[in-house]
């Protein structure tokens, strides 16, 4: 196995692992926050999306690492994570920033996989990569806007 294949597992593997790590920081919030209306459709939105992307990646390791089976990602244990906690809006806003966060750092791993992938000549991959990238950048961006909204001053 050449090196640069190598390296673009070891960068799709990490690209899993924080998407592993995405999914249940979605799903904790949703937890917590059932009832933050617009706030979880979205959220859900992300959720679906995040656990579609684990799938196609998935498939990516599997078919650069040659095998037959595909590994799905693995259930997440969020048990220790549902802390009850007050969910007051400033801990919403608290959690989203938190995982703001977290897809920031998926968003700088993309991009260091799809153009590994564009060197090592696995286009399907970086056409998958591309789209999870996407789907990241909008989910910041909805992030960012609802952070934005919030600082906003209030009627005086």
């Amino acid at each position: 196995m050449n090196n640069s294949r190598q390296e673009l597992l070891c960068l799709l593997h990490d690209a899993c692992m924080y998407g592993q790590g995405a999914a249940q920081l979605l799903t904790v919030f949703l937890e917590r926050h059932r009832d933050c209306g617009q706030d979880c459709a979205e959220i859900e939105i992300s959720l679906a999306k995040t656990v579609e992307n684990q799938r196609l990646l998935a498939e990516c390791l599997a078919r650069i690492a040659e095998k037959t089976e595909v590994p799905l990602p693995q259930a997440m244990d969020c048990s220790t994570a549902l802390r009850l906690e007050d969910p007051s809006a400033e801990n919403v806003l608290r959690e989203l920033s938190h995982l703001r966060t977290g897809i920031l750092q998926e968003i700088e791993r993309y991009s260091c996989v799809i153009a590994t992938a564009e060197v090592s000549g696995f286009f399907h991959t970086r056409l998958v990569c591309e789209g999870v990238l996407s789907d990241k950048l909008s989910m910041a961006a909805w992030l960012e806007q609802r952070a934005s909204l919030n600082d906003q001053p209030g009627p005086a």
